[in-house]
């Protein structure tokens, strides 16, 4: 009589959804794990570039401390020279092409000549 339950459709059935669920549930967890691992390896290629931006925001304020720092600094975000100074800018050869070049128009050009000569009146004023 036990034989025949256990070897029943039924149980059968029930046997192979248990089966079935179990192996599902495997791969289900396999997928998490690779990708908590993925995610693990993002996390620490962040912690790797954080901590190269640190260093390089600590030696930037290692190099603020001295007066020549400060002086470096204030020389590049505020363009600030020193009394005597002259500043001498470098045009960039290289990127000359890469801005069309105007073409002359007699026209265009006359009326430009007569608002600027005009405008030149405007501003004595």
């Amino acid at each position: 009589m036990l034989r025949k339950v256990i070897f029943s459709a039924p149980m059968v059935f029930v046997v192979w959804g248990i089966i079935l669920w179990m192996l599902w549930n495997t791969i289900v967890l396999w997928d998490t794990k690779i990708k908590i691992n993925n995610r693990n390896e993002d996390i620490e290629t962040e912690i790797e570039n954080s901590e190269e931006s640190r260093k390089i925001v600590e030696q930037k304020m290692e190099s603020l401390r001295s007066e020549y720092g400060i002086d470096l600094e204030a020389r590049s975000k505020f363009n600030l020279t020193k009394s005597g100074e002259k500043v001498v800018v470098f045009a960039d050869e290289s990127n000359k092409d890469e801005f069309p070049q105007k073409t002359k128009n007699p026209f265009t050009s006359f009326t430009s000549l007569l608002t600027d000569f005009f405008n030149f009146f405007k501003n004595e004023e």
